[in-house]
């Protein structure tokens, strides 16, 4: 490899890795700093000028990546186009801002249940507070509200053993996970076997329900905007069974499952 000449005169040639796709030429970062640096009629090369004018503008007009989520564009409007985990980032960002920092992820497994089970009673409870969601759980009288009804209750206990206020938390997210759910792998080899004849191979249908918790002092304006939540909230009110607040559901849970005690 050839020496730079000087600041101002290099030889790109020499430093320039082969470009076999064509499209997007690769220099190394010596190289993309002097571009970056230096007008175009100073630098000193042997390739063709038509070869060197487009590495010039090329890394030039190249941006510099943005890690951070502050600078996060408002133009997308659709979350689904996003890979999970950065639709995740942009969603927590956002609750940020609305609501406050004080938020709680809560996730359950559930064996041999499919997850489609599940969606309905997502959109449902998805924005209210706990003790509303408790109630609006009523109205779903199937055998699937039962498992939801489970991580809801183990969500209520993770939330107020971290402090939170109950009567001023709401579920800002709720959704499932086809096949997510995180088994050991002893179990799943060994014990867990799906619904077929002897002898066929396992196909074991798993859930992952995930809560997403958030202490705030208004209710999320889309909830309280939907023209059927003034129905449904008359119809929670005039529920003739009493049902159990967040912080009832959190005193018996406690009792059931008492908290173990760590010598040190």
């Amino acid at each position: 490899m050839k020496r730079l000449i000087s600041t101002t005169s290099v030889i790109l040639d020499s430093l320039t890795k082969p470009d076999f796709k064509g499209s997007r030429p690769e220099v190394y970062q010596k190289i993309k700093n002097l571009i970056k640096t230096e007008p175009i009629n100073k630098i000193k090369t042997t390739l063709p000028k038509e070869r060197f004018t487009s590495i010039y503008e090329k890394v030039s007009k190249a941006r510099p990546k943005s890690t951070t989520l502050k600078k996060v564009s408002t133009a997308v409007k659709s979350r689904e186009s996003l890979p999970k985990n950065l639709a995740l980032k942009h969603f927590l960002y956002r609750l940020k801002r609305d609501g406050g920092d004080k938020i709680l992820n809560f996730e359950m497994n559930f064996l041999h249940i499919e997850y489609t089970r599940f969606l309905t009673l997502c959109d449902q409870v998805k924005g209210l507070n706990l003790d509303e969601a408790l109630k609006q759980l009523h109205f779903h009288r199937k055998p699937i509200t039962k498992h939801f009804n489970k991580g809801l209750k183990a969500a209520i206990v993770k939330a107020k053993l971290n402090n939170f206020d109950l009567k001023k938390t709401y579920i800002a997210e709720v959704y499932t996970v086809e096949n997510g759910g995180i088994f050991s792998k002893l179990l799943m080899n060994r014990y867990v076997r799906g619904r077929a004849r002897y002898g066929s191979s396992p196909h074991v249908k798993s859930a992952l329900l995930k809560f997403i918790l958030q202490e705030r002092s208004k209710p999320f304006f889309k909830r309280v905007s939907d023209p059927l939540e003034y129905i449904r909230e008359k119809m929670r009110s005039n529920l003739r069974v009493k049902v159990k607040s967040a912080n009832s559901v959190f005193s018996l849970e406690k009792k059931i499952k008492p908290e173990k005690i760590v010598y040190n």
